[in-house]
């Protein structure tokens, strides 16, 4: 059984901006709460790194769609019959 003094687990936490509980396996406590509040950060990152990939792509996809209409349209300025 591994042991972690309260004051290393806050440090841990607080390094990895995430909440602490002091929890037991052998009494049950908090084990419930940490692991539901582990699922919750696990799908807000989940959510955020989603988010955050459409949000590029979406971006990339206009930077070439604009790219291309300036192309076009620089062509046709500089066509002249």
């Amino acid at each position: 059984m591994t042991q972690v003094s309260p004051d290393e687990g806050r440090a841990l936490a607080s390094q990895f901006g995430c909440p602490f509980y002091e929890t037991s396996a052998a009494l049950r406590h908090y084990v419930d709460d940490a692991f539901h509040t582990l699922v919750r950060e696990i799908r807000l990152k989940e959510r955020e790194r989603h988010h955050t990939n459409n949000k590029l792509h979406k971006h990339s996809r206009w930077r070439r769609l604009r790219s291309i209409f300036t192309i076009v349209f620089k062509r046709r300025r500089n066509y002249s019959p």
